[in-house]
């Protein structure tokens, strides 16, 4: 199984940084995915930016972040609503995904498409379709059976990834989520557009985009995929967040990424502005997969 960390502070920051981050603009290491900004994380209204989990303890028992505007900040093991962004060995992830599809940001940071996760919130128009359809029982239902989800199961991560019902509409899967919170109090998408908290939403399952540093064999989220990372209290933070924080959530993280290829490349076209993914490598890999079909 592919093992899971956060980075640790000379990974982000300083001379010995990854190289990925170099590359990027200071606005893009902490954006939230659509799923995440509605998991009572901490983010910018207006930038829909946020914190995220380093692995590095500044010596007071505080763990350091990513603030908004990209630069150094602390937080203690009781903020379970800053965001995690995970890490991996580059060629672990391929090994257990060497179906994945590789390209580049527009800065010409190399990517890598493996895995998928509940990303962006629907449009109006397809929310209203699949919900009319599965009202009327037309909507092909992926899993047996419907888990039964609410926002504490959540942010105790007592859940499973792959427990959570997926409905297929056009070759895509969605799922219908119920955000619990303050009612009244909205939250912002990616697309500007506002959800309000106590009501349910639907939610696409898209690829997951990984940032490389090849030279130095790491692969990281382009995105923050979750918040609210349970942490165990009753332990003394020491430095070491894997061992202060509940498990369950990563390794069920890591079983997702093992994806069949075919449902990758159908997903790509539809991703390709948000992954910035060269068009002649994923052309070319189109074109091999037609001909093998043939």
């Amino acid at each position: 199984m592919i093992k899971l960390e956060y980075l640790k502070d000379e990974e982000v920051w300083g001379d010995n940084a990854l190289g990925i981050f170099d590359k990027l603009e200071q606005g893009r290491k902490a954006v939230l995915s659509d799923f995440a900004r509605c998991m009572e994380p901490h983010i910018d209204d207006g930038s829909g930016q946020g914190y995220y989990w380093t692995k590095t303890d500044d010596g007071s028992g505080n763990v350091q972040v990513v603030l908004i505007n990209g630069s150094e900040g602390y937080g203690t093991t009781d903020d379970i609503g800053i965001g995690g962004r995970p890490a991996t060995r580059y060629s672990d992830l391929q090994k257990i995904a060497p179906h994945g599809i590789q390209g580049e940001t527009p800065e010409g940071v190399t990517t890598f498409m493996a895995g998928t996760y509940l990303q962006n919130k629907v449009n109006p128009e397809t929310a209203k379709k699949l919900t009319s359809m599965m009202e009327a029982g037309k909507l092909p239902l992926t899993e047996e059976e419907p888990c039964e989800i609410d926002y504490k199961d959540l942010r105790d991560l007592r859940f499973d990834l792959l427990e959570l019902p997926r409905y297929t509409f056009r070759g895509k899967q969605y799922t219908l989520y119920s955000i619990f919170g303050p009612i009244d109090d909205v939250v912002k998408m990616s697309d500007g557009s506002i959800v309000e908290y106590g009501s349910d939403h639907w939610f696409e399952w898209q690829p997951i985009v990984w940032l490389i540093d090849e030279e130095k064999d790491r692969a990281i989220t382009q995105d923050i995929l979750f918040t609210g990372i349970a942490m165990d209290n009753k332990k003394t933070y020491d430095g070491n967040l894997e061992e202060t924080m509940t498990g369950h959530f990563l390794r069920e993280f890591a079983k997702e990424i093992k994806l069949d290829k075919d449902f990758i490349v159908s997903l790509v076209y539809e991703s390709k502005e948000k992954t910035g993914f060269s068009l002649r490598k994923l052309f070319g890999i189109v074109k091999n997969k037609e001909t093998n079909d043939d």
